[in-house]
């Protein structure tokens, strides 16, 4: 009896936290908001080279802890974007990000969890801030799966 009053005491205390502890600070609302900015522009931009827009999302609480570093996540993001309007300058590229891209997520992973995947229409990268030439790894990435 003991352990299930403990079991519901704790589950409980657990379901009343969750809410504060996602809750975004202010501070991070406006980088969130300021970051969303900078990627919806991207996505609308590809309508001009690709033929259609393209939106972008941040999957949020994987990122919690890391708006407070130096590293641009916005800028990580963007990379998508840039290789895909470079994808677009060739009618065969064009056509596979019309078919096969309908929006773009962005994660973090951390150190060594760096990835693309494509399903139902979703381009997810995972960020690392560590590794490097983002540019390069997704062109190839890209190029292998569309």
């Amino acid at each position: 009896m003991l352990k299930r009053y403990l079991a519901f005491t704790t589950f409980t205390l657990a379901c009343s936290l969750a809410p504060a502890l996602a809750e975004e600070s202010l501070g991070e609302k406006k980088i969130w908001r300021e970051q969303e900015e900078y990627l919806k522009g991207e996505g609308a931009d590809m309508k001009d080279v690709c033929g259609k827009d393209i939106p972008g999302s941040f999957d949020k609480p994987t990122w919690k802890g890391q708006l407070e570093t130096s590293n641009s996540v916005y800028g990580y993001c963007a990379s998508l974007y840039s290789t895909l309007r470079g994808l677009c300058g060739y009618p065969d590229g064009k056509e596979a990000v019309q078919k096969k891209i309908n929006k773009i997520e962005c994660a973090f992973g951390g150190k060594d969890k760096r990835a693309l995947s494509l399903s139902g229409g979703t381009l997810k990268m995972i960020i690392d801030w560590e590794a490097s030439n983002y540019d390069d790894f997704i062109k190839e990435w890209l190029l292998k799966n569309l």
